[in-house]
């Protein structure tokens, strides 16, 4: 959906009576824009962090004398600025953009899943950090595959109002009670703070209700290709 359509229904809903702007005609105007934008940012995020709304693929060359992969676009393939070892196997028309909310799974080249952040199990792999994966026996010429949680791609702050807000539209509501519990929070008088928890309460009730009906595609691992891409 458009940033527009976002921004009219703060206009016609939650802010109606509110004046956040620079007149008295409008709430949200120019000067305020970047700010309404970088909460919108704060509520896609939290909400790709509560739900799967995109899964992603990476895929991580293994070298023996290697255990822990640092998954940053410094050793991306597609990344011809930077000198670093190369060990993320990506292309130029799907470059990773350092978007890594959660790694969920690991696959080898063939699709059977690995174990992960399992001590007792003497071939699994392991998550120190969100963008890391460490391997402890790593082998040559091997490969894995790396299913992640996916963060969203966020607006720029200069964006105009025909920009994509990267969220389905069933999601529309909880994104207006989250943008409304942040702005009014963010004010220091109490009847503004009891406001913002009342929008926060509402924020997570219209969660519920997506979980509970269903109103969204949650992606899955069944969903993606895990097929070796011929690593060398």
């Amino acid at each position: 959906m458009k940033l527009q359509t976002v921004i009219d229904h703060l206009k016609t809903g939650e802010f109606q009576f509110t004046n956040l702007g620079d007149n008295d005609e409008e709430n949200v105007s120019s000067n305020n824009l970047p700010m309404i934008v970088n909460n919108i940012n704060l509520a896609l995020i939290d909400l790709y962090k509560r739900f799967n709304l995109s899964l992603r693929e990476l895929y991580v060359q293994q070298y023996a004398q290697i255990q822990k992969y640092k998954l940053s676009s410094e050793h991306a393939q597609s990344n011809t600025a930077s000198e670093e070892l190369k060990y993320l196997i990506d292309t130029d028309d799907d470059p990773f953009t350092d978007d890594i909310l959660q790694i969920l799974e690991v696959f080898n080249e063939v699709g059977c899943k690995l174990p992960l952040n399992d001590s007792n199990d003497c071939n699994s792999l392991f998550t120190p950090k969100h963008n890391v994966l460490q391997i402890p026996c790593p082998v040559d010429e091997n490969a894995v595959v790396i299913v992640y949680r996916a963060a969203p791609e966020l607006l720029k702050s200069t964006c105009n109002l025909s920009a994509e807000v990267d969220l389905p539209i069933t999601f529309l509501e909880a994104l207006l009670y989250y943008v409304a519990y942040r702005l009014k929070s963010s004010r220091p008088d109490q009847e503004s703070q009891n406001e913002g928890n009342n929008y926060f309460a509402k924020y997570n009730e219209a969660i519920a209700v997506i979980k509970v009906e269903g109103l969204y595609n949650s992606t899955n691992t069944s969903n993606l290709k895990l097929i070796a891409r011929g690593f060398s």
